[in-house]
């Protein structure tokens, strides 16, 4: 059912984030010594409708232990994003995705994309397509 094409990169990810709901400036300097699972979606994507709430659940049980969930979108239109969120619930922080970070971590092939960043910002592993809490847990517990 699930057979996700995964890739081992060994480069470190920065990022700027616009987080919806207080409109500020963050960067990966916020996230330093945290595991993140960066899920990068869209608004017209159904899969990802099924990944937020699983990453939602991922992200409630472990951000005290130092996981941070971060949902990018693809979207063009920032306006359509938020929309989505009033159905679909983010209790990540969440932006859109950027020319920056496309830049230095590539455009995604497929929407959705999940990439599992350890707590020294070394891209471990990527996910291309749906990918279920049941492989992704493991894998961040490892990396707790």
């Amino acid at each position: 059912m699930h057979n996700p094409a995964t890739q081992h990169v060994t480069r470190s990810v920065e990022f700027g984030l616009l987080v919806f709901g207080v409109f500020m400036m963050t960067n990966a300097l916020n996230f330093a010594g945290k595991v993140r699972v960066i899920d990068l979606w869209a608004s017209w994507c159904g899969p990802c409708r099924m990944t937020i709430p699983e990453l939602n659940t991922l992200y409630d049980q472990y951000r005290e232990k130092g996981l941070v969930v971060v949902g990018l979108s693809v979207d063009d239109n920032p306006a359509d994003v938020l929309d989505f969120q009033r159905n679909v619930p983010m209790r990540y922080p969440s932006g859109m995705f950027n020319r920056g970070l496309a830049a230095r971590i590539g455009e995604p092939s497929s929407i959705p994309t999940t990439l599992l960043i350890d707590r020294k910002g070394v891209l471990r592993k990527t996910f291309v397509g749906y990918v279920d809490v049941g492989t992704l847990e493991p894998l961040v517990r490892a990396l707790l």
